[in-house]
């Protein structure tokens, strides 16, 4: 059975046809670019190289075109942050590929390839505000969520009910961080960062942020026998790690 296996994997490749040169590809940074696309069977593989000197941690996509006066929306979009998950980053001289159903990028409207924003392992990143601003906010949402969380799990009885459920606004996630207190940031610039209506691509990142760890957390916490010190023990790792970034980074790596 494996060497079955292994064989309709080698055809698989023998077959895959590079399409690079069909793509338009418009880059914010000089430390990522697009190297190969590639079809294979149902997938079209993307595949993009880090050519700049430092390890990129996170980084922003799209496809397609945005529609006129909305430069921010395009027929495909991705953020990949490896921020607590570091082996998903893409080191100096490395690769990472990204597949997408074919059916899906043979719909764009234009075969436009855009590398927004890339942000590095020590906080600092190049690219367009639009998508620095994104991956700022969501890393901020999924750190402040965590201290909120971990400060919940010190007693497990009725963890569940206070956690809560996942917030159905901006304004809903702010309100439940009453309280929670993470070194080297003022939640009075959060408040006012994230109650701004105008920080659209801010208000969407910071909130994806938010759910992240939130969803983990519930996914625990509703199963039939929650191991709630696991939980704790993991969240307690996640906010070493965090206090310890923010402490070699300038204001938490939080990218204007």
């Amino acid at each position: 059975m494996k060497a079955v296996v292994l064989a309709f994997g080698l055809v698989s490749l023998l077959f895959a046809q590079d399409d690079l040169n069909s793509w338009q590809i418009n880059s914010s940074t000089d430390s990522l670019t697009l190297v190969s696309v590639e079809n294979r069977d149902t997938n079209t593989v993307f595949s993009l190289k880090n050519t700049g000197q430092k390890p990129i941690a996170g980084f922003s996509i799209a496809l397609g075109r945005a529609p006129a006066g909305r430069d921010a929306t395009f027929d495909i979009q991705e953020v990949i942050d490896c921020f607590d998950r570091e082996s998903e980053c893409v080191a100096p001289g490395a690769t990472y590929s990204m597949a997408f159903p074919t059916r899906n990028v043979d719909a764009l409207s234009d075969k436009i390839f855009r590398i927004s924003a890339a942000v590095f392992d020590d906080g600092t990143g190049e690219g367009s505000p639009v998508g620095l601003n994104f991956i700022s906010s969501m890393r901020l949402g999924s750190m402040i969520e965590t201290e909120r969380i971990l400060s919940l799990l010190a007693d497990p009885t009725g963890a569940k009910e206070r956690i809560g459920g996942l917030p159905q606004s901006v304004e809903e996630a702010l309100a439940s961080l009453d309280g929670v207190v993470l070194p080297g940031i003022s939640m009075t610039d959060v408040m006012a960062r994230f109650t701004d209506v105008h920080n659209q691509i801010g208000r969407q990142g910071f909130i994806v942020g938010i759910q992240r760890p939130l969803e983990r957390a519930l996914g625990e916490v509703n199963r039939p026998e929650p191991v709630v010190s696991d939980l704790q023990h993991s969240y307690q790792a996640l906010s070493t790690a965090h206090k310890d970034f923010c402490g070699k980074t300038l204001n938490c790596g939080l990218l204007p």
